[in-house]
């Protein structure tokens, strides 16, 4: 099985749109594990992804890209690299400034 160091990490600026990146390059870019990947896709806070197979799935970059850069996509956790129970409560403290401006 493939490890973080065997991945080589794309440089998501450089990639077209229509490029697909596979889910060990997307947890390598996003550094989170592949369970909190998937639980943000199933609660749309992530991008859907695009079958190419019939047991197979990609990302489009593009949808990738504005992820990172924390673009709206309804409730969508903000991009952070720690996450975690700390993380959380940061963004619900943020979450919840924001609505008292």
């Amino acid at each position: 099985m493939a490890t973080s160091k065997d991945i080589l990490i794309p440089d998501i600026d450089s990639l077209p749109d229509s490029a697909l990146l596979r889910l060990p390059a997307i947890i390598a870019l996003v550094q989170c594990s592949r369970s909190s990947w998937f639980s943000w896709v199933r609660a749309g806070h992530a991008p859907q992804p695009v079958r190419i197979g019939i047991k197979a799935v990609a990302w489009k970059a593009s949808e990738i890209r504005a992820f990172m850069l924390g673009s709206p996509r309804g409730e969508a956790p903000a991009y952070t690299v720690s996450g975690g129970k700390a993380g959380r409560a940061k963004q619900l403290a943020a979450k919840a400034e924001a609505e008292q401006i």
